[in-house]
């Protein structure tokens, strides 16, 4: 799975079926929301680590593949 696989898989199983709407939650354009989930452009640490918080991931597992993945934590445990 790649990245861009795990970001729009983290988004839609967190409930954000609006990338428009997300892309507000972390404070990009949509246009950078698309890009990122086609694999066009990568984002940058700040954003993984909004995207991992809002979405209750793991940075780990956003980024890698490794960790806890969208259903596997609480939304407190998140990493923030």
């Amino acid at each position: 799975m790649t990245l861009a696989d795990r970001l729009k898989l983290a988004r839609t199983s967190a409930g954000h079926d609006n990338a428009s709407e997300f892309a507000r939650v972390l404070q990009v354009t949509p246009n950078s929301v698309y890009r990122y989930e086609r694999g066009d452009q990568t984002p940058g640490v700040d954003v993984c680590k909004r995207w991992a918080a809002a979405t209750s991931v793991t940075l780990d597992w956003l980024l890698a593949g490794k960790g806890t993945g969208p259903g596997d934590l609480a939304a407190d445990e998140a990493v923030a």
